[in-house]
């Protein structure tokens, strides 16, 4: 009996190493040359194309059966391909920055299968840095009931080879007074906002306008803020 327990637990023993070693030839995944892929994109374009290089190093083929995106802002994505031991490709996405400026992530999740069925998945990312060719110092101006007379500014820095000029400045309030003023000819100009009447609490937009010849760059807000 203990001889044939023994012969048991060693046939069970082989029958687990083969598992772990099919496991080991057929589970995996694609290796990607880089995951991240950082690309600097012109200050006019509101699309950008990238490509991530990948290798099949496990001993089976690997089949490139879907991609997923968390949003609308991955137009296109593929090849679908079954890539053999060995083989090399990529995966070409183009992605959609739109108006925003700064350093830009967007993603999109690669699925593969193994000869067994076995799923695995890759997260891509693009990692955009778009020019800000116009830089606004503050996102919100805040006062206080009772502060009725103070000025509080932002400023405007443009980062570009052209000068950039603020053409206007205009409060959705009226008792928001807002002046302009220019500090350096096309490159630095300060948006005083001052408020002659406060209350009660009160939000308002300061919208600024600029002679930027790319249109996202053209137009910014700020928000006024009243508290008590």
């Amino acid at each position: 009996m203990k001889g044939m327990c023994s012969c048991v637990i060693g046939r069970l023993f082989q029958v687990l190493l083969v598992l772990l070693v099919a496991g080991d030839v057929w589970a995996g995944a694609l290796t990607f040359e880089s995951a991240v892929v950082e690309i600097p994109v012109e200050p006019d374009k509101n699309e950008v194309s990238v490509r991530f290089l990948y290798e099949n190093q496990t001993g089976g083929p690997v089949d490139v059966v879907e991609f997923r995106t968390g949003c609308g802002a991955c137009l296109s994505v593929g090849p679908k391909r079954m890539v053999e031991s060995g083989g090399k490709g990529h995966v070409d996405a183009l992605f959609k920055v739109g108006s925003k400026s700064g350093a830009v992530e967007k993603s999109v999740t690669v699925v593969m299968a193994d000869a067994s069925g076995a799923r695995s998945e890759q997260v891509l990312t693009l990692r955009a840095v778009v020019p800000e060719l116009v830089v606004v110092s503050e996102k919100k101006l805040q006062w206080r009931v009772g502060e009725a007379g103070v000025t509080r500014s932002v400023e405007v820095t443009m980062d570009w080879e052209s000068p950039i000029r603020v053409m206007a400045a205009t409060s959705t309030r009226k008792n928001m007074e807002v002046r302009v003023v220019e500090v350096v000819a096309g490159q630095r100009y300060r948006i005083d906002v001052t408020p002659f009447e406060l209350q009660g609490a009160q939000l308002g937009m300061i919208r600024i306008e600029t002679d930027c010849p790319i249109e996202k760059y053209r137009k910014h807000v700020i928000f006024a803020q009243v508290t008590r």
